[in-house]
């Protein structure tokens, strides 16, 4: 931040105060990131079950036994608050409280003996259920948990 200022006397006698204050403001950047197996397997899916044009919604619901689970869709239109990505062809829209919990998420597609899955790895997941479906954020995020509800 950077200030200037000066007091002066003008002819008729008064004093003239005068100030500059320059401000920096700082922007705060969130993402997420897709791998390319992610890529890949919704843009396969996209143009199996719609319009190979649509976008992946990403966000976040209070459910499970760890309290919160991911949600995907596909639609048509963004809202107007909502952040959106881009990843080589394939667009991701989140809305603002859902990526405040997935901030640095990245998105995996593997496949395994037991078939393929999306894969969440959050930073800002503190513990998830033994079965994968959900996760905690802790204190810190819980009151933006909360109103995601």
């Amino acid at each position: 931040m950077k200030s200037d200022s000066a007091v002066r006397q003008v002819a008729d006698g008064s004093l003239v105060f005068w100030c500059s204050l320059e401000v920096q403001s700082t922007a705060i950047i969130m993402k997420i990131n897709l791998t390319e197996t992610a890529i890949r397997e919704i843009k396969r899916l996209r143009t199996k079950y719609g319009d190979p044009n649509m976008s992946l919604r990403l966000g976040v619901k209070p459910s499970g036994c760890s309290g919160m689970s991911y949600t995907m869709a596909f639609e048509a239109n963004a809202k107007s608050a909502d952040a959106t990505f881009e990843f080589e062809g394939c667009t991701v829209l989140v809305d603002p409280l859902s990526l405040s919990i997935i901030d640095g998420l990245v998105l995996d597609f593997s496949e395994d003996l037991l078939g393929g899955g999306f894969r969440f790895n959050n930073p800002n997941a503190i513990s998830s259920c033994g079965c994968g479906s959900s996760f905690n954020v802790g204190e810190q995020a819980a009151p933006v948990a909360a109103a995601v509800s």
